[in-house]
C-alpha cells in the first residue's frame, strides 16, 4: 500500500503503522495535506466493514512504535481489492476531523509550535542562509509570552505560488511559550493571532496542526485538525515585507483584539472570517453587502443607536477614525441603496466601493489600535494600491 503519487505531493507530513479502524484490523498511511485535510488509507486482510453510525476511529502505532488515534466523518467509500495477494487485500481510505500522535500530555508542555498557512513575511532576526543574509525569523512578545515565527525550510520555493494564489501551504510555524496557560487557552491564542494576520494580509491564515515540547525541547505529542484554509487572496492592508509594521501590527493589535473579543466575544473572529469571503479584489454588489454587514455588525455591538448615521458616529469617536462628515454621508447613503435597493448610489461602482471600503478599513485598524502605514485602495497604482498613513 502506497499513497499515490499525486497525493505525496500534497502531504507533508505522513505517518505509516498498524492498528485497528472501528475495531478492524489494518495497516495504514495517515497525514495532512497542506491544505488543511487529513486522510488514512488502510489496507485490510478481510473485506471492510465498517458502518459506524458515529464515524471513523483510528487507533494504532506508527512503526517507530510511537501511539496514534484519529477520529473523522463516517464515509461509506468503495474499496480497491489486490486479488494477487495471498491473503487478499482492501484497500480503502478516509477522511479525518482530527489526528494525535503520541501521549497528548498536556501538563508537561513548556512551547508549543503551531504549521501556519499562507503567511508571507519578512523577520527581523537575521541568520545566514542561501546566498547571504536571510530575515527567516521574526521574535516579539505577546499578551507576557515569547512569540517566534520561523519560515519553513522551502519557503523561497512557495512563495510566489502563495502570492498568486495558485494553493495553499504551511509557510512559517509560530511557536508560543506555554506559561502556564491550558491547551484551549493556547489554541485560543493561536486562533486570535490567525485572525489579526488574515484581517492584515486579505488572505485565510489559519494553522492546521501543532507540536507540544517540554522544557528540554522534547517533542511530547503532535495534533493536527482539519481546519478552514483557502488560496485565494484580496486586499492587503499592511505590508508585512517590512518586519517593523509587522511587529508594530500586532503589539498593539493582540492586546487590543483581546479586550474587543473578552467585551464582545467572536465578533472579530467573525469579521476576519467575512473578509476571507468577500475581501477578493472585486466590486461587486455581494461584495458590497457583505462589507456593509460587517460595519453593521461592528457598530451594533458599541452602540445602541438606532440610525445607522449615528452608529457610525460612535464608531468614529470611541475609535478615533477621523471621518469627516462627508465620509459618514457618503457611506451612510451608499450602504442604504446597496442594502435597501441593491444597487450602487452612484454610476461609479468602482469608486464608490473603493471609498466605502476603505472607511471600513480605517474602523477596523483603529479597533486594533493600529497607527501606521496601511494601503489604502483609493489609491491605485500599477501592480496594486498606494500606501497612506493611519493617523493616531
Amino acid at each position: 500500500m502506497s499513497v499515490s503519487a499525486e497525493e505525496s505531493e500534497k502531504i507533508f507530513t505522513l505517518y505509516e503503522g498498524t492498528g485497528k479502524l472501528n475495531q478492524q484490523d489494518s495497516s495504514f498511511e495517515v497525514g495532512q495535506r497542506s491544505d488543511g485535510q487529513i486522510r488514512v488509507y488502510c489496507a485490510f486482510s478481510d473485506s471492510p466493514n465498517l458502518v459506524n453510525a458515529h464515524g471513523v476511529e483510528l487507533c494504532g502505532r506508527t512503526n517507530d512504535g510511537i501511539k496514534i488515534c484519529g477520529k473523522g466523518p463516517f464515509q461509506n467509500r468503495p474499496w480497491d481489492v489486490d486479488y494477487g495477494t495471498e491473503p487478499v487485500t482492501y484497500f480503502s481510505h478516509y477522511r479525518m476531523w482530527k489526528l494525535t500522535i503520541g501521549e497528548p500530555d498536556w501538563s508537561k508542555a513548556h512551547s508549543v509550535s503551531f504549521a501556519l498557512t499562507n503567511f508571507l513575511f519578512c523577520g527581523n532576526d537575521a541568520n545566514s542562509g542561501g546566498g547571504g543574509t536571510c530575515y527567516n525569523t521574526v521574535k516579539l512578545k505577546l499578551d507576557g509570552s515569547d512569540i517566534v515565527f520561523q519560515k519553513v525550510d522551502n519557503y523561497y520555493d512557495i512563495d510566489n505560488a502563495v502570492c498568486n494564489g495558485k494553493g495553499t501551504e504551511v509557510t512559517c510555524e509560530l511557536t508560543i511559550d506555554v506559561d502556564g496557560r491550558c491547551r484551549e487557552e493556547m489554541r485560543k491564542m493561536a486562533n486570535r493571532i490567525c485572525d489579526l494576520l488574515t484581517i492584515a494580509k486579505g488572505r485565510r491564515i489559519e494553522w492546521i496542526n501543532y507540536r507540544v515540547y517540554d522544557a528540554n525541547s522534547t517533542l511530547i505529542f503532535t495534533y493536527h485538525e482539519s481546519r478552514r484554509t483557502d488560496s485565494r487572496n484580496g486586499f492587503r492592508l499592511i505590508n508585512f515585507r517590512q518586519a517593523n509594521r509587522f511587529t508594530n501590527f500586532l503589539e498593539r493589535g493582540y492586546p487590543a483584539y483581546k479586550q474587543f473579543d473578552t467585551d464582545y466575544p467572536t465578533i472579530l473572529n467573525g469579521v476576519a472570517s467575512m473578509i476571507f469571503d468577500s475581501n477578493a479584489i472585486r466590486f461587486s454588489l455581494p461584495h458590497a453587502l457583505i462589507m456593509f454587514s460587517m460595519v453593521d455588525a461592528l457598530s451594533n455591538k458599541v452602540s445602541n443607536s438606532e440610525y445607522l448615521e449615528s452608529r457610525i458616529k460612535r464608531l468614529n469617536n470611541l475609535y478615533r477614525v477621523r471621518l469627516t462628515k462627508k465620509e459618514r454621508k457618503l457611506f451612510v447613503e451608499s450602504r442604504n441603496c446597496v442594502v435597501h435597493e441593491l444597487k450602487f448610489k452612484t454610476g461609479n461602482t468602482r469608486k464608490e466601493y473603493q471609498k466605502c471600503y476603505q472607511i471600513f478599513h480605517r474602523v477596523l485598524l483603529r479597533i486594533l489600535d493600529y497607527q501606521s502605514v496601511y494601503f489604502d485602495i483609493t489609491l491605485p497604482e500599477p501592480y496594486g494600491f498606494g500606501e497612506n498613513t493611519l493617523h493616531p
